[in-house]
């Protein structure tokens, strides 16, 4: 075999091998086994005589969109290019693509959200909501809330470390928030709800035809606005159940005597967005 007809061999086999990929990334399943990958509310919303209530949804010129958390499979297409084609092409738009799970956030009109179901690459699609905690992840993967437990564990009394609230509001001025000059040990506090596709998209949020997600890199000019953005959406808001008596909470907190950054606002969506 000459070196040219090796050659033209290897690239025939590369094509095929792709061929087979992309093929079995574009499976279709059936509409009810589509169905199954959609949670309740957004099956309710797609067919709903009316979202006025629907943070998550909308009625556009161009008819009914949702804004979406779509979840694939682990597969051969970590960056998720064929599905996030797929929206596009469906007439959605990406806003972005999430790397600590296989998903991207994104805008779909209602009727293709079960035609996008359908591709086997995809493992769920859910709203984009606003979510609640019911427990503490971080006492929990830290291990704090057993060291306090712990007889004969001293010195740790958080000196040094700067501590960030994801809450609906502090009161900055309560007592056990104060240093010892009498000044708030609250460094900031930051409303991230200002912080959304409305507020850095504008006229292109609800829009189909986009990917935005391949925009988002480090040193990207759309990371470094979404950073100014985070940086000075500053807010005054104050937890409006704070009081002058302290909560159990408030006195935990009060043990680091380190400066604090305190989000004003639950950050939109767990995703990760997860975040990101």
């Amino acid at each position: 075999m000459t070196k040219n007809r090796f050659a033209t061999w290897l690239v025939s086999l590369v094509l095929m091998f792709a061929a087979f990929a992309a093929a079995a990334q574009t499976t279709l399943v059936s509409t009810t086994e589509a169905r199954r990958k959609l949670s309740p509310d957004l099956q309710n919303a797609l067919t709903a005589s009316s979202i006025a209530a629907t943070n998550w949804a909308k009625e556009t010129s161009s008819g009914r969109m949702v804004k979406v958390l779509v979840l694939g499979f682990n597969s051969a297409d970590p960056e998720l290019d064929n599905l996030r084609r797929a929206i596009v092409n469906a007439g959605g738009s990406v806003y972005y693509r999430f790397t600590s799970i296989n998903g991207v956030s994104a805008v779909l009109p209602a009727a293709k959200v079960v035609d996008l179901a359908r591709r086997s690459d995809v493992e769920s699609i859910s709203p984009n909501r606003v979510t609640a905690r019911t427990d503490s992840l971080l006492e929990k993967s830290t291990g704090a809330s057993e060291i306090r437990g712990v007889p004969g564990v001293a010195g740790y009394d958080g000196a040094g470390v700067g501590i960030a609230f994801l809450d609906s509001g502090i009161m900055s001025s309560h007592r056990v928030f104060q240093s010892s000059n009498g000044a708030s040990r609250v460094k900031k506090s930051v409303d991230l709800l200002k912080v959304n596709e409305s507020a850095m998209l504008g006229n292109l949020d609800w829009k189909g035809g986009y990917d935005f997600s391949g925009s988002i890199y480090p040193g990207s000019s759309l990371l470094n606005q979404i950073e100014s953005t985070i940086n000075n959406a500053t807010s005054l808001f104050k937890d409006p159940n704070a009081t002058a008596r302290s909560s159990p909470r408030s006195r935990r907190a009060a043990r680091s005597p380190a400066p604090t950054t305190a989000p004003a606002s639950p950050p939109r969506r767990t995703s990760m967005t997860c975040a990101c």
